[in-house]
């Protein structure tokens, strides 16, 4: 994997390598707090899926107010 120092050269990709597989536990995690008897695994992945199109959904706005850059960093944690 290359160097994640420098975000700014490529932005979209040090997002995904970072944000997504943390997105995936965090909505595993709800997941497994919230279901209430267990399910079919397809539910399991339709609600984490869906979990992290939206959290990643939820990161455009940001990135159109600055100015197109995808945000990457600290911050947006």
């Amino acid at each position: 994997m290359t160097a994640m120092n420098n975000a700014t050269r490529n932005a979209p990709l040090t997002y995904a390598a970072i944000y997504i597989p943390v997105r995936v536990v965090e909505w595993l995690l709800w997941y497994a707090i919230l279901r209430t008897r267990p399910a079919p695994i397809r539910t399991a992945i339709a609600w984490i899926g869906g979990g992290v199109f939206l959290s990643c959904a939820a990161d455009i706005p940001l990135g159109i107010l600055e100015g197109g850059v995808v945000p990457v960093g600290r911050p947006f944690c």
